[in-house]
């Protein structure tokens, strides 16, 4: 089974040649975990098609004039992007998403070699990211808002242990 992918920026979209997503946990020696989740950095690839300006804007793009944000949140702007997984080809049915929610460009990167074609990397990197059928959201997001119980992919196990753990 052949997958494509598209980066969906707006009304933009850009076919992918590669992407990587990656989290992590640093670990003591041990092997226990000793952080919270890092990562989510969401790189992508692809052939630039001629209108990549929007991207560059994105990237240098901040909210200093605006006076109202507080440093450093007005170092950069927010938006949202979308990488959407294909089966087969781009008609073919959509195997999972990844949205990208309050995300900013960190890295622009084009590279030309006359031995290949050029290339645009881009990395993403989001305070919120839906991917497939779970959620990562990081302590500087700006717009989220916890899903109602209708919403929620996930079980509320709230109340259904005691608090107190027994030895048995």
């Amino acid at each position: 089974m052949n997958t494509v992918a598209k980066l969906c920026i707006g009304k933009d979209e850009w076919e992918l040649n590669n992407t990587d997503i990656t989290y992590y946990r640093e670990t003591r020696v041990t092997g226990k975990p000793a952080s919270e989740t890092m990562g989510g950095l969401a790189t992508v690839s692809f052939t630039p098609k001629g209108n990549e300006e929007m991207i560059l804007s994105w990237m240098f793009a901040n909210r200093m004039e605006d006076g109202k944000t507080e440093y450093p949140k007005c170092l950069y702007i927010l938006k949202e992007a979308e990488i959407v997984f294909y089966k087969g080809d781009f008609n073919g049915s959509i195997l999972f998403k990844y949205k990208l929610v309050d995300g900013t460009i960190i890295y622009f990167q084009e590279n030309f070699s006359n031995q290949w074609e050029i290339q645009t990397s881009v990395v993403f990197s989001a305070a919120i990211q839906y991917y497939k059928d779970t959620f990562y959201i990081k302590s500087w997001r700006e717009n989220w808002k916890p899903p109602t119980k209708k919403e929620s992919p996930f079980q509320d196990l709230t109340n259904t242990f005691n608090a107190t753990p027994k030895i048995l």
